[in-house]
């Protein structure tokens, strides 16, 4: 039984600099997303990490001019890590070739038990121009006048 799953992330190959139809500068860069598993071995009783298939995604990043998630690693190298966590999730029909397509995979330049999660997967929503479908299931934290924060077990459904 899985207890953690990240994501090693390194960008692997990146263009020459390009220029876009409004002159601002930009690169295509690859990055590769290798998950790691951390499990409970019970003939050791020690936890041990396990790598899975690595999965490799495109992205834009310009210098200035156009507000892309992944601008901060325009100048980055190749074989500079990257944070980021590839989500597949349910959106509203898509067509590519013909074919209709309810799934997608994004790559979300944050980690989900940053703080700034939620902000990172709606601006990378918006960026790939993808509606999620149907109903989406949220913890709700409430913070008290106390201000300490409480977490409800409950769940709210939120139509989308």
């Amino acid at each position: 039984m899985s207890s953690n799953k990240e994501y090693f992330c390194q960008i692997t190959e990146r263009s020459d600099n390009k220029t876009d139809r409004s002159g601002n500068t930009y690169a295509t860069i690859r990055i590769q997303a290798v998950p790691a598993v951390t499990r409970f071995n019970p003939l050791t009783s020690k936890d041990e990490v396990c790598a899975g298939a690595a999965r490799t995604f495109t992205v834009n990043s310009w210098l200035s001019g156009v507000d892309s998630p992944w601008n901060h690693i325009f100048h980055s190298a190749v074989g500079s890590a990257v944070i980021g966590t590839p989500v597949k999730i349910d959106v509203e029909p898509y067509e590519i070739d013909d074919m209709e397509y309810t799934t997608a995979t994004v790559f979300v330049p944050d980690t989900e038990d940053s703080v700034t999660w939620n902000r990172s997967f709606d601006n990378i929503l918006r960026w790939d121009n993808f509606t999620l479908a149907g109903s989406m299931i949220l913890p709700i934290d409430v913070v008290e006048e106390t201000a300490e924060p409480i977490t409800d077990k409950s769940k709210t459904k939120l139509d989308v």
